[in-house]
């Protein structure tokens, strides 16, 4: 279970009750799954959004990149195709938003 809140997101593990608290830069932003995305390549792992960054998590709820600078006021993921998670950042609020293509295995510019 992953709740994002202020400058964080939770990630609960309802089989061992493990709970992981990652900050964020900036607020909390958005949760992307392979539902909400229509994407297979996602699989289980889950995109969290930020203000300024993306993170990665594993089904398992483990973080398996960050990447960080991509915006000053929101991230938004509009799908996966392949190996590349693209999306919009926004550098020049209001309004000023452009794309980023990120690869999905490691976060890096793809």
């Amino acid at each position: 279970m992953y709740v994002g809140y202020g400058q964080q997101v939770a990630v609960v593990s309802p089989m061992t009750g493990r709970v992981a608290s990652y900050p964020l830069a900036g607020y909390f932003g958005h949760l992307f799954t392979a539902e909400d995305l229509d994407s297979k390549a996602l699989g289980r792992s889950v995109l969290v959004s930020s203000a300024s960054e993306l993170l990665c998590f594993d089904a398992a709820g483990e973080r398996v990149w960050r990447t960080t600078d991509l915006a000053i006021d929101g991230v938004i993921v509009h799908r996966v195709v392949g190996d590349a998670v693209e999306g919009s950042a926004e550098w020049d609020p209001p309004g000023g938003w452009r794309p980023f293509r990120l690869n999905l295995q490691s976060g890096k510019p793809a």
